[in-house]
């Protein structure tokens, strides 16, 4: 029974960490600071959870439309992507 609970609370924690680079993704967006490199490591985050390949598809296309959206200078919209990602991530937690 220990064994399982440290393993929940890795995949929880995994999901926390997941939330956080998102949200840290938006903040950087807000402030005109981010980079190609910021998305690629959101997506490879997104790798490591354990989630069904709809969910995964939806993480990832809100991931792929922020990035989008930056490209268009298009920031509020980038912002809210990462917004709805971040906090379904947490909940997932």
């Amino acid at each position: 029974m220990a064994i399982q609970q440290q393993q929940t609370i890795k995949v929880e924690q995994r999901f926390l960490q997941a939330s956080s680079v998102a949200r840290n993704l938006q903040m950087a967006i807000r402030r005109g600071s981010f980079n190609d490199r910021q998305f690629e490591n959101a997506l490879v985050t997104l790798e490591t959870l354990p989630l069904a390949t709809d969910e995964f598809d939806l993480a990832q296309s809100r991931v792929r439309n922020a990035a989008d959206f930056s490209a268009k200078h298009e920031y509020g919209a980038a912002s809210y992507e990462l917004t709805l990602l971040a906090n379904w991530l947490k909940t997932r937690a």
